[in-house]
């Protein structure tokens, strides 16, 4: 629960890894040391407000990368300044999360796969684009309650649209309450963030 200080897992999903190379790494350990780390990377990672709610959260969060199988290698990111961005409406949080552990391969990694993704995204929205609301097709990947990846495949039930930048899906595909955050992709609409459940028994996503 928000302000408590149990342990929560949940998914998200890294947006975009940014570099700096200008001034001195802003973390506070760093600031006073006489030799100050020269560059730093901001992750931005997109996840459910239920899952991260403000920076006192964000700043005692662990990210785990890669974990796609039970003996993937553990490559963690300790976050050490976070800032958040939440919509509390829409439940969507934005974490800039800043650190200067990472190594450079992680780094390039990461880059590597943001950019295919965003590529194969795009390929994707254009095929599916004509038939969305014939198929409804669409999957879910998420780490529930902090376990390896899972990908649920399905179709959503109800599409509700709110406004032109706005709209909310709800569908049967399989996920669990320690699921939030998740990646949920409509084919043919886009990305969005698995919320929770329904009294109907209904899952929905962010808007």
């Amino acid at each position: 629960m928000k302000g408590s200080k149990s342990l929560r897992t949940g998914s998200g999903i890294v947006k975009a890894v940014i570099k700096w190379k200008r001034g001195r790494c802003p973390i506070d350990r760093y600031q006073n040391s006489f030799k100050p780390e020269k560059q730093w990377w901001t992750l931005r990672v997109l996840t459910a407000a239920n899952v991260i709610f403000d920076d006192s959260e964000a700043n005692h969060t662990t990210l785990r990368l890669f974990y796609d199988k039970e003996d993937s290698p553990e490559v963690v990111v300790n976050v050490m300044i976070s800032n958040v961005s939440k919509d509390i409406n829409n439940d969507i949080s934005l974490l800039d999360c800043v650190t200067c552990e990472l190594n450079l391969n992680v780094v390039n990694r990461l880059r590597e796969m943001v950019k295919h993704y965003d590529d194969l995204y795009e390929k994707v929205a254009q095929k599916y684009e004509q038939s969305r609301d014939i198929d409804k097709l669409m999957f879910i990947v998420s780490h529930p309650h902090g376990c390896r990846k899972q990908v649920s495949i399905g179709q959503w039930k109800d599409h509700v649209q709110f406004s032109d930048y706005f709209d909310r899906f709800t569908y049967t595909t399989c996920t669990c309450p320690g699921s939030s955050g998740a990646s949920v992709h409509c084919l043919g609409y886009g990305w969005y963030i698995h919320c929770g459940r329904l009294q109907t028994g209904l899952h929905y996503s962010s808007t």
